[in-house]
């Protein structure tokens, strides 16, 4: 069973650094993530979680980012729980309610505060 307030702490842990981005701009925070991905997976898991990011390229996440909002949300959280996953933690066991719908609304404000300025 998941621990869900060791899961918070967690998940602060890895979001924090990445306050500052994703209030500015959630592609940046796309950027910093696969980033820190990157620097803090072996080889091997980096490899096995590269298989998540699939075949989209730059230009396609960037296209992404700027025409359906709510696809790059969902991109950006698939990419998050498949590393969760790599580090040990049942993702299955994580409920939308408790984790997926905040974190995508967070994300989703950003766009609603880029449309505004």
């Amino acid at each position: 069973m998941l621990d869900i307030n060791y899961f918070y702490e967690v998940n602060d842990y890895f979001l924090k650094p990445f306050q500052e981005e994703m209030n500015e701009n959630p592609l940046l925070l796309y950027y910093k993530f696969i980033e820190t991905f990157k620097e803090s997976l072996t080889p091997e898991d980096f490899e096995s979680f590269s298989v998540h990011l699939g075949p989209i390229e730059k230009n396609k996440i960037e296209e992404l980012y700027m025409k359906d909002e709510e696809q790059f949300a969902i991109h950006l959280l698939t990419l998050y729980y498949s590393y969760l996953d790599i580090l040990g933690f049942d993702t299955e066991e994580i409920t939308e309610e408790d984790i997926y719908d905040p974190l995508k609304e967070k994300i989703l404000s950003c766009f609603k505060k880029r449309l505004v300025n």
